[in-house]
């Protein structure tokens, strides 16, 4: 953080439930390509072109992991806060941008509050900028969009982050993190 209030926050995300599932389908797939291309040469006759399967896969690989390979982020500045999916820590995707002034709760993920976010139907749910589904420094904010939809957004927030939101807007429920 610096004088001007802007922190940004990255995570990876863990490999757990669907997420190594998509994982362990994606280095099946290469393996079957790999065996496949190998072995549709060979019954060709095609031996010299064999020497290219290593390159193929790799190219295939470079286009690919990056969907597995994600990481989510969190910045915020001059009283915004926009969370990004990263792909392959290259390509970075904003997938919301608000003001932190117009966040309704920012809180910790309790049991307290765990029973009143099922009981509250919300219109979208955003999973961004946690490691893990059960992390200790869990956090979520709630919020009207453009549309007037009711959303919840879950974060992995540090005491730094915690100041900044304190700071944008004081009448939301912090507690310490871990940071």
């Amino acid at each position: 953080m610096n004088e001007n209030n802007e922190f940004d926050y990255t995570v990876e995300k863990k490999v757990e439930g669907k997420y190594r599932l998509y994982r362990i389908l994606i280095i099946l797939g290469y393996v079957l390509f790999g065996a496949g291309y190998f072995i549709g040469l060979a019954i060709a006759h095609l031996y010299p072109i064999m020497a290219f399967t290593p390159l193929l896969i790799w190219i295939l690989v470079f286009f690919t992991w990056r969907y597995v390979s994600v990481e989510y982020r969190y910045e915020t500045v001059s009283g915004g806060i926009k969370f990004y999916t990263v792909y392959g820590g290259k390509k970075k995707k904003m997938m919301l941008d608000m003001r932190i002034k117009e966040l309704n709760e920012i809180s910790p993920v309790n049991a307290d509050t765990k029973a009143r976010i099922s009981s509250t139907r919300f219109d979208k749910s955003y999973f961004f900028a946690r490691s893990e589904r059960d992390d200790t420094d869990k956090y979520f904010a709630t919020f009207n969009d453009s549309d007037g939809n009711e959303c919840i957004v879950y974060f992995e927030a540090t005491e730094q982050a915690l100041k900044i939101l304190k700071f944008y807007n004081s009448n939301t429920t912090i507690a310490k993190t871990r940071y």
